[in-house]
């Protein structure tokens, strides 16, 4: 679940309109800000992140990365 403490990577791809159940699989690149503590993340992909398009569930736009993403230094 995505929360106020989580960093937003900035990034996106255009989605068209899904029917029920339907995937989109693309890819995007981000960039990890410096200041990123050294760890490993889950990484959330979501789709309509600011709410733009009024849903009945706005709670099933997010989907967390299976593996961790891990933050080394130089």
């Amino acid at each position: 679940m995505k929360d106020a403490a989580d960093r937003l990577l900035t990034g996106s791809r255009a989605v068209p309109i899904l029917a029920v159940n339907a995937t989109s699989a693309g890819a995007v690149n981000v960039t990890i800000p410096s200041a990123t503590p050294l760890g490993s993340y889950f990484l959330l992909a979501c789709s309509d992140d600011t709410k733009t398009v009024v849903e009945k569930d706005e709670t099933n736009n997010c989907r967390a990365s299976i593996t961790k993403i891990a933050v080394t230094g130089p």
